[in-house]
């Protein structure tokens, strides 16, 4: 018997070629706000929430969006600061195995974070179906909460700010801008977060629950 030999696992051998193979899907596009971020604001170095514009304009220009697409406002109130506004905008737009981070943490530097995910084909095709719920069902506002009038933008919508005590707070709008309802912080939702994938650290969500949380948002704000 040739001990060397390596014994082949099927079950491992068919995750692994599933992974290595590229989706027979397209993501749909997200449409949100602010739509593009100056490079002279601040560092320049923010990629989702413009620390520079008047907040109140950012979702006035996602509610009134929203309207026209027959569809309703989500809030993501957070900041650059925030990793997990991060990892919850490219779950919302279907992203899914391989995600490159650059954010700048709470001190202001610039923090790099490159993770695998290691996804079955059910996960993939969870993937896809809360990426096409996103897009056609939300306009995401993403409301800065550190730099500009953030709390302002809040406060329009009939909810204090004050209540707020987790981020990214996600929030709800009916068609006319009013709050409806937020989701409850992640890490208290049995199971949401997923901190570990393949034996290495990862930041991401269940994608079966964090679709089933938007449904209940999106329901409110019929």
């Amino acid at each position: 018997m040739n001990i060397d030999k390596q014994v082949k696992d099927p079950i491992l051998d068919s995750i692994t070629s599933m992974e290595d193979k590229p989706p027979s899907w397209s993501a749909l596009t997200i449409t949100h706000f602010p739509t593009v971020i100056p490079r002279d604001c601040g560092d320049g170095q923010a990629k989702l929430y413009d620390e520079c514009a008047d907040q109140v304009n950012i979702l006035e220009s996602a509610i009134s969006t929203a309207n026209e697409e027959n569809k309703n406002v989500l809030i993501v109130y957070g900041g650059e600061w925030c990793i997990w506004c991060h990892v919850l905008d490219n779950y919302f737009k279907g992203k899914f195995r391989t995600f490159d981070y650059e954010w700048r943490d709470n001190y202001g530097d610039i923090q790099t974070w490159s993770m695998r995910e290691h996804v079955s084909s059910d996960e993939i095709n969870d993937a896809k179906r809360l990426n096409e719920y996103v897009a056609n069902n939300f306009v995401i506002a993403h409301i800065d909460n550190s730099y500009a009038n953030g709390n302002e933008a809040i406060e329009m919508t009939g909810f204090d700010p004050e209540n707020i005590y987790y981020y990214p707070f996600i929030v709800a709008l009916n068609s006319k801008g009013k709050y409806v309802g937020n989701m409850e912080p992640t890490s208290a939702i049995k199971g949401f977060e997923i901190r570990e994938s393949g034996g290495e650290e990862f930041r991401g969500y269940e994608r079966s629950i964090l679709l089933e949380q938007l449904k209940l948002l999106k329901s409110k704000a019929s």
